[in-house]
């Protein structure tokens, strides 16, 4: 906020916008959440956009896409009539995300369905994104986030509970497929119903480190990362990533151990969860999300998921995979 309450703005804008911001910002105060949204739909209305940020709100001339700040768009299924939903979370870095999603275009099955979420329109990917869904909208939803909505658990949660597919995918916009890669994903899965998950690369947790560390795996292993994987939706549906995990780095650690805990707790049983490494058709990018981050947020946010997996299943050995 500058000095007279009114949001910082990169342009001058109309004195009813700053009014209206300046409205909600009161609201926001007295905790008034249902007259803020009100207010902030007024000023989409009118041609605005609203970010929060740690400096104060800012207003921005409005994109012609809806952009949500919490929940994504109207609530309504995603992926009905795809065998899969495949979501890929999209932070800026436009050219890669591209060759990420044009490689699932070409290699994958109409029955795979993407979900494009451009979080922030950052480095033109707001754009990307919706003149991409326009043009193969029976292959592609896009739904945009402000990027103060920038948390993978609670996105991925969101979608989860919106998935109308049998299986939901995750996959990094580092990770290139260069075969059918989700589809093979999703017959393991078919073939093994008694697995939950299956993906990519996995690790075992290192449990003579007490816990502190994981190796990779391949075959059955304790957990799979999210730079490509697939589980059952009624599993996801049932145990959806923790939405206190605001970074990816160790919420997909979390995520699998979560529902190891909740198989155990049903089924008495340790739950399957299949890595296909090598034999499956992909390849890897430079990693954005890992290496060009904010490495403050990217190790603060991380350490936090990783205490709550200490705090939660350290010791629990049990629900890893037989040693």
């Amino acid at each position: 906020m500058s000095g007279d309450g009114a949001p910082v703005a990169e342009q001058p804008i109309p004195e009813s916008a700053l009014a209206l911001a300046a409205a909600r910002e009161a609201a926001r105060a007295a905790r008034d959440f249902a007259s803020a949204d009100s207010l902030r739909e007024q000023l989409r209305a009118a041609g605005f956009l609203v970010t929060d940020t740690p400096e104060g709100p800012v207003l921005l001339p409005a994109p012609p896409f809806r952009v949500d700040e919490r929940a994504i768009g109207d609530g309504s299924p995603l992926g009905a009539g795809a065998r899969v939903l495949v979501a890929v979370l999209v932070e800026g870095w436009a050219a890669d995300a591209d060759e990420c999603v044009s490689a699932l275009l070409a290699c994958e099955p109409v029955d795979v369905h993407i979900v494009l979420v451009d979080l922030g329109d950052r480095d033109g990917t707001g754009e990307w994104s919706q003149t991409l869904a326009d043009s193969q909208p029976t292959r592609v939803t896009a739904v945009h986030l402000s990027a103060s909505a920038d948390h993978w658990g609670r996105i991925h949660g969101d979608l989860i509970s919106r998935c109308a597919s049998e299986y939901y995918g995750v996959i990094d916009p580092s990770t290139i497929v260069t075969g059918a890669s989700v589809s093979r994903l999703c017959e393991v899965l078919a073939d093994q119903r008694d697995a939950v998950a299956a993906g990519w690369r996995g690790a075992d947790v290192d449990t003579a480190d007490q816990w502190r560390s994981v190796t990779g795996a391949e075959g059955e292993a304790d957990v799979l990362l999210s730079y490509l994987m697939v589980v059952r939706t009624e599993v996801a549906r049932a145990v959806p990533p923790d939405p206190k995990a605001r970074f990816y780095r160790n919420a997909d650690i979390e995520w699998c151990l979560a529902i190891r805990a909740w198989h155990q707790q049903h089924t008495g049983q340790p739950a399957r969860m299949l890595a296909l490494g090598d034999a499956l058709p992909a390849r890897q990018g430079r990693h954005h999300g890992y290496h060009d981050s904010d490495p403050d947020l990217r190790d603060r946010e991380s350490r936090k998921t990783y205490d709550r997996i200490l705090q939660r299943y350290r010791g629990r050995n049990e629900i890893l995979k037989p040693r």
